[in-house]
């Protein structure tokens, strides 16, 4: 393809800072870029970039600083638009619940297709003028983009219908590296200490199990981590737990571990669940909203448990622990989820639907 003839594809995001969705979009672009396409990486907020890119990748981003939403507001629209114009892109693609609006807004009247993809959990709170900026300026996006089908639902009763053009794309599994290491009698969750994660349903859970031999080991750090310790101290799992804070080397961990376990209320996609099957764990989640129930196939690739049935969870993981034969099983079948989200098929699913 001639430089003439590339095409040209806008990713706007607010910010590449440590996270979920700019790990995504950061790894999605330095893949298409090496498609023969002219990218720009356009930044709604000055900070620092965490995430290496292509440097045959733009990037743009204000030269002011953030102060207050109301003001800040005033110089973003002309911003975006501007630079959405000067990229001379074939089309947009907007990453953030939060602020896509503004990026559908500020692209009216341009004529370039502008697609959308909320990142959050769908049940997330969003302010009652996001939710309804959604509404009315996502019918005019030239397509929507769902991590998961949950996700895509919701998104269609948001729009009562109206809007039909709504594409699954589950994110892409990142390279995973095996060391070989020694496995263990160890349970593993990964994730911040947050309140989504629920770790004290983690703990309740530990504190049930018959088998009390095994230990849990959490690698993550976050604001909950005092009240995780008090829960540990409480159910007296000091022997039995162990708050890892955070890694590099998450693989490690995931390597030397026989049992992957995910509590979380909401999640936008659970990359920690797909690293955990790419390993071979045999793994046990919550089917919250959303993503566990697009992921595994309960019984053959790993286990689901209904909302709130923490006495089940418990017999559930305690029959992992005791039947050797049924881990290996549900692990050998989870170890497919590499092909299933091998990148260059997701970055395929992108292409595809943004330029078909």
């Amino acid at each position: 393809m001639t430089k003439a003839n590339k095409k040209r594809l806008c990713m706007i995001i607010p910010t590449l800072e440590v996270g979920g969705m700019e790990r995504i979009i950061t790894i999605l672009a330095n893949s298409l870029v090496n498609k023969d396409l002219d990218i720009t990486m356009l930044l709604m907020f000055k900070h620092e970039i965490f995430y290496p890119l292509d440097p045959k990748i733009k990037i743009v981003q204000p030269s002011k600083k953030k102060l207050s939403n109301f003001s800040y507001a005033f110089f973003l629209f002309p911003f975006l638009r501007k630079q959405i114009k000067k990229a001379k892109a074939d089309a947009v693609l907007s990453f953030g619940e939060r602020y896509n609006s503004w990026v559908l807004f500020a692209s009216l009247g341009l004529n370039i297709p502008v697609f959308v993809s909320d990142r959050g959990s769908p049940h997330k709170p969003l302010s009652k003028l996001n939710i309804w900026l959604s509404k009315v300026l996502y019918k005019r996006a030239g397509g929507i983009i769902s991590q998961t089908s949950q996700a895509a639902e919701l998104m269609s009763q948001r729009l009562k219908g109206k809007y039909s053009n709504i594409r699954v794309i589950p994110n892409p599994l990142r390279h995973i590296t095996y060391d070989g290491q020694e496995k263990k009698n160890q349970i593993i969750a990964l994730g911040r200490l947050v309140r989504e994660k629920r770790y004290d349903r983690l703990m309740y859970i530990m504190s049930r199990l018959k088998n009390q031999t095994w230990k849990l080991v959490i690698v993550g750090e976050g604001p909950f981590r005092g009240y995780i310790e008090n829960l540990i101290d409480q159910y007296k799992l000091n022997d039995r737990v162990v708050l890892l804070g955070r890694k590099t080397n998450v693989d490690k961990y995931l390597a030397e571990s026989k049992i992957f376990v995910m509590t979380s209320d909401s999640e936008g996609f659970p990359n920690a669940l797909c690293e955990g099957m790419a390993h071979g764990l045999a793994c046990i989640s919550i089917d919250c909203v959303a993503g566990p129930s697009d992921i595994i196939d309960n019984g053959n690739n790993g286990i689901l448990i209904k909302d709130e049935d923490l006495e089940g969870f418990a017999q559930e993981l305690d029959d992992l622990i005791c039947d050797e034969n049924k881990r290996n099983s549900l692990g050998k079948e989870a170890e497919k989820i590499r092909d299933r989200l091998d990148g260059n098929r997701i970055f395929a699913e992108y292409f595809d639907f943004i330029y078909s």
